[in-house]
């Protein structure tokens, strides 16, 4: 099973690559079909249809689609090493070499560590559109870190500071030029 996802996935960056959106959500749906449970799927699929959207757009977001774009090969390397351990060749492996050198059964971390650095990488994102008053962007991020992690405390804060910054643009369209911010507490205007 977990073959046939790696040559689909691997398939679909080719499209990727020369924009071809429509088919590689074709290939992402039938890899998510095979593997429904596989959450890097499911977001490799979120980041490809904000890509087919993004393409759409005009004037298109050049900086945005780059940085969604360079978060694809390591999405499609874990959705591999995913779909690799439920298939439990890995994971057999290594729990066969740990009993046979008298070991206990071994610690399969490595998800939980790629995915907290995946949500840092979003959430970075998201504080840069934050500096740059993008908010619209920056909201688009934290929806993708929802997606993986729903009550990720850190981008609720994040949201939190948007809504005051937002709020305190309605009151002063120029914002920071007229002193505007100067009310808000230190640590939400980094």
């Amino acid at each position: 099973m977990y073959e046939m996802i790696a040559s689909l996935l691997t398939g679909c960056k080719k499209y990727i690559d020369v924009e071809a959106y429509s088919k590689a959500l074709a290939i992402i749906r039938n890899a998510k079909h095979s593997d429904h449970r596989n959450v890097y799927i499911i977001a490799l699929e979120k980041q490809v249809k904000l890509l087919s959207d993004l393409s759409k757009q005009q004037p298109r977001n050049e900086v945005y689609k780059k940085q969604i774009c360079s978060t694809i090969s390591d999405i499609i390397r874990c959705a591999i090493h995913e779909s690799r351990i439920r298939a439990g060749t890995d994971k057999d492996a290594a729990v066969r070499k740990a009993l046979q050198r008298g070991e206990g059964v071994p610690r399969f971390d490595t998800q939980d560590t790629t995915i907290k650095k995946l949500l840092k990488q979003i959430l970075r994102f998201a504080e840069e559109f934050v500096r740059k008053g993008d908010y619209k962007s920056a909201l688009a991020e934290l929806n993708r870190i929802y997606i993986i992690d729903p009550e990720n405390i850190r981008a609720k804060n994040l949201e939190k500071k948007i809504e005051i910054l937002v709020h305190a643009g309605k009151i002063d369209q120029i914002g920071k030029r007229n002193g505007v911010f100067r009310w808000l507490p230190r640590f939400l205007i980094r």
